[in-house]
């Protein structure tokens, strides 16, 4: 099939057959590494497990510890393609994060709803676990973890390693490849929409400045805004037993009242940075727009791009994985 392609199709194909044998890899490791350590820990620190903290160690070791140097490793051979460099202002970056939210937060809604049918089909998913272990997290952890090694480590994978090794076929094909390896990477429908839409202009973010710590401030500040806020407002709310409590009983108590007004306030925070963020988009969206390609790949060709050994090993890896992430 090779001889019959065009020579930057081939290319490409080689290229995400080396892309797709490093996620394949990624998590061979992270998992051949994490089940025994689970299970040593289960066997002689059976206690450890109920501990937040362990939970959190254990993918973190694994994964950014173990695996991720392997990814880096496998890819770091391939040569990179230019990007732009252009430095941005604060102002720049208030409105791109209010940008990522909205996008965040509309296509959240497309992942929430399908979750429902998964979930109902399927069972529980492995993204309601990650919930409850941010809730059951002292807020230290979550910050640690969630909003501050989380995000460094993935930006520094797929917009610092990944995105600028895909950028020699085409900024739009690099952005587009980038986002939804980043959406699959999460491994579960809920997780998916949202990730791939936040992948998509970060993506934008890196191709047009160069700039990694963009990227990584915006998740950061993503992730705490996020979390953190509806973390407190529910541990607040189940230590008072709010959702028990009548009118009478709210109306006499202050913290009652304090919770409620904060949960209002951010509900309504919420909804602002979504019509604001959405104004924006519209306003800037011609000036997100991808750079042609020099030699682009052809269209009628892009199907073939995922066959390959790397590809289909991968494409393998994320069923299994997909399928895993229901209980």
């Amino acid at each position: 099939m090779s001889d019959k392609l065009s020579p930057v199709t081939n290319a490409a194909r080689r290229r995400l057959s080396r892309i797709g044998f490093s996620f394949f890899l990624f998590f061979l490791a992270a998992y051949v590494t994490q089940i025994p350590l689970g299970a040593w820990i289960s066997a002689y620190h059976p206690g450890w497990l109920e501990a937040p903290i362990t939970v959190w160690l254990l993918s973190i070791v694994t994964m950014y510890c173990v695996a991720f140097p392997l990814f880096y490793l496998c890819l770091r051979p391939l040569p990179v393609g230019e990007h732009g460099n252009r430095p941005m202002r604060i102002r720049d970056l208030c409105v791109l994060f209010f940008i990522s939210f909205a996008a965040m937060y509309v296509t959240n809604l497309v992942g929430n709803a399908i979750n429902l049918v998964t979930d109902a089909i399927f069972g529980s998913s492995s993204s309601a676990e990650a919930t409850e272990l941010i809730l059951e997290s002292p807020l230290y952890l979550t910050v640690i973890f969630a909003v501050v090694i989380g995000p460094i480590v993935e930006e520094a994978m797929f917009r610092g390693i990944l995105l600028p090794r895909l950028l020699p076929f085409g900024e739009g094909f690099a952005i587009l490849t980038g986002a939804l390896l980043f959406g699959l990477f999460h491994t579960n429908f809920e997780q998916f929409f949202y990730a791939f839409s936040i992948g998509l202009i970060f993506g934008v973010i890196m191709s047009k400045t160069g700039r990694l710590r963009y990227t990584v401030f915006l998740h950061m500040a993503l992730n705490f805004f996020g979390t953190i806020p509806s973390a407190i407002i529910m541990r607040q709310s189940e230590r008072l037993g709010l959702t028990e409590m009548d009118e009478a009983a709210i109306l006499e108590s202050p913290e009652a009242i304090l919770t409620l007004l904060f949960s209002s306030g951010y509900s309504l925070l919420l909804f602002a940075s979504v019509i604001i963020g959405l104004f924006f988009l519209g306003k800037h969206l011609k000036a997100m727009r991808p750079r042609p390609a020099e030699s682009p790949i052809p269209k009628d060709e892009r199907r073939y791009l995922p066959v390959s050994v790397g590809g289909i090993l991968y494409l393998l890896t994320l069923l299994v994985l997909f399928a895993q992430s229901y209980r």
